[in-house]
C-alpha cells in the first residue's frame, strides 16, 4: 500500500527503500534497555548453572580439579584460586548445588579413592589405603572412614579380601 502510494507521486521506488532502511528500528535507549535485559538473563542462567559459558561450569571445573588432586591436601582457598573466585563463593556453590560442603565432598572423594585402592590391593594395610588418599595419619583416616561409612576401614578391607567388595557392610 505504501509503495503504491509512493509510485503514484512519480518518485523512484529506490528512494523510498533507501529512506526506510535509514530509519532506526529502535531508539538507542531501547537498544540499551534490550542489551541490559539480555545481560541480566544470561547472568541469571549462568549463575544457576543452566548453561556454562566457555565450557565447563565453575562447579564442574572444581569437581574435576578435586578428582585430579584427591591425594593432596586441597583447601577451599586452593579451590577458589582454581576458578578465580572467593572461598565463600566456592562454599556457596557446593552447598547450593550439591547440598554438602566442600570439605564433605572432598572427604567422600578421598574415601572412594581409598576404597578403590583397597579393592585393587587387597593385601594393603589401612595405613597404605590412608596414604593412597592423602592421609598421613591412619588413625585420623579410620575415624573419618567410620564417621562417613558407619563401619571401619578394616571391616571394609576384610570384606574385600572375602570377595564382598560390592556389598553393603
Amino acid at each position: 500500500a505504501m509503495a503504491a502510494a509512493w509510485a503514484e507521486t512519480g518518485r523512484d521506488r529506490r528512494e523510498l527503500e533507501s529512506a526506510y532502511r535509514a530509519l532506526p528500528l529502535a531508539t538507542p535507549e531501547q537498544v540499551e534497555a534490550l542489551l541490559d535485559l539480555f545481560s541480566l538473563t544470561i547472568n541469571h542462567i549462568v549463575s544457576q548453572h543452566m548453561i556454562a559459558l566457555g565450557g565447563e561450569s565453575a562447579l564442574e571445573t572444581l569437581l574435576s580439579y578435586m578428582e585430579e588432586h584427591v591425594t593432596e591436601a586441597i583447601t577451599v582457598e586452593d579451590a577458589a584460586r582454581v576458578i578465580q573466585r572467593s572461598p565463600s563463593t566456592v562454599s556457596h556453590l557446593f552447598s547450593r548445588h550439591i547440598g554438602r560442603s566442600f570439605k564433605q565432598v572432598l572427604i567422600e572423594m578421598k574415601l572412594q579413592h581409598a576404597e578403590a585402592y583397597m579393592q585393587a590391593h587387597p593385601e594393603a594395610t589401612i595405613a597404605d589405603a590412608a596414604a593412597s588418599a592423602g592421609y598421613a595419619d591412619p588413625l585420623y583416616f579410620s575415624r573419618l572412614y567410620r564417621r562417613y561409612r558407619c563401619t571401619s576401614p578394616s571391616a571394609y578391607l576384610r570384606a574385600v579380601r572375602g570377595g564382598l567388595h560390592g556389598a553393603c557392610l
